[in-house]
């Protein structure tokens, strides 16, 4: 009797821990939970599960348009009307959600290369204008973590960001 309910309690237990495997057709994706907060979808993106959330995994695999340092304005734009894995509503990550991502333990990139990628030189934008200069947006470093903000005539990267669905 209590070996039955062992096996059902195990049965029970793979049921919940299957990954999820997604077919795009050609390709099955398997999505591999990274940490309890982030889960690499295997598509280019990855969920933060905390914020409810996905990322664009490396903003350089976008192509050129993503590449390439953006004014505040370019970013905003190149966000709206990106379409990446045949998913839309990517927008440019508050401050909260960017500063969110920096690895306290890391510095020269301020992320984890394991999770995000993309380029390691410089500032990334936020969504938000600073209260006091309406011509300027928080940015966060990709360097040191740091948050400053800049003009937004600047150039800079940035890394799209979904709601989840």
């Amino acid at each position: 009797m209590e070996e039955e309910k062992i096996l059902s309690d195990l049965a029970e237990i793979k049921d919940i821990l299957k990954p999820i495997v997604i077919s795009t057709g050609t390709k099955v994706i398997v999505p591999r939970k990274i940490n309890d907060r982030f889960t690499d979808n295997g598509d280019g993106t990855i969920s933060d599960n905390l914020h409810k959330i996905e990322w664009v995994k490396d903003p350089t695999q976008l192509g050129e348009v993503f590449c390439k340092k953006m004014t505040f304005e370019e970013a905003e734009k190149a966000c709206k009307e990106l379409s990446f894995i045949n998913k839309t509503g990517w927008r440019m990550p508050t401050l909260q959600e960017e500063f969110s991502i920096r690895d306290y333990k890391r510095s020269n990139p301020a992320w984890d290369i394991d999770i995000f990628g993309g380029n390691f030189d410089d500032w990334y934008w936020t969504s938000e204008t600073c209260a006091w200069n309406s011509g300027a947006a928080w940015c966060v470093s990709s360097l040191s973590g740091y948050v400053f903000n800049y003009g937004k005539v600047e150039l800079y990267y940035v890394r799209p960001v979904r709601s989840s669905q």
